[in-house]
């Protein structure tokens, strides 16, 4: 007996659809019981960028082959840009915009102390790491 082909299509389509969520489940591993399975999982990698703009020192590190005592330096300076830029944001005596401007000095001013501490095949990478930014445009007066 054959079976007419208007028929035979729209089951056919059914299945096609029903089997993409089948074979995606497959492919995700179990989930583990907490406290027990023997092996722990480590926590995710930090993310490429953080918060703020900049790379965190682990990165730096790999990125350009950075020494130990480079790598001490620099996640020195980033720690204090940190904590610098953590006092500004909460200083609610200052003005939006003068938070911004010293927020701009300190970021340079870290760049620059971290570039200092480079060798200068190192700064040709840090460089492209770290393109300048661009002014800010111009505020419009009077309105």
């Amino acid at each position: 007996m054959k079976l007419p082909l208007k028929s035979i299509l729209p089951a056919l389509g059914l299945a096609l659809l029903s089997a993409g969520p089948i074979a995606r489940a497959q492919d995700t591993p179990p989930p583990q019981a907490p406290g027990g399975g023997g092996q722990e999982q480590a926590p995710p990698p930090p993310p490429a960028h953080r918060r703020g703009r900049g790379l965190s020192p682990e990165q730096l590190k790999a990125k350009l082959g950075l020494t130990d005592d480079q790598f001490a330096k620099v996640s020195s300076i980033i720690a204090g840009q940190r904590d610098q830029m953590m006092a500004l944001r909460d200083d609610d005596s200052i003005s939006d915009e003068d938070k911004h401007d010293k927020m701009r000095a300190i970021m340079k001013s870290g760049h620059d102390q971290i570039r200092a501490l480079l060798t200068p095949a190192q700064q040709k990478i840090f460089d492209s790491l770290t393109p300048p930014r661009p002014p800010p445009p111009p505020q419009p007066s009077g309105q």
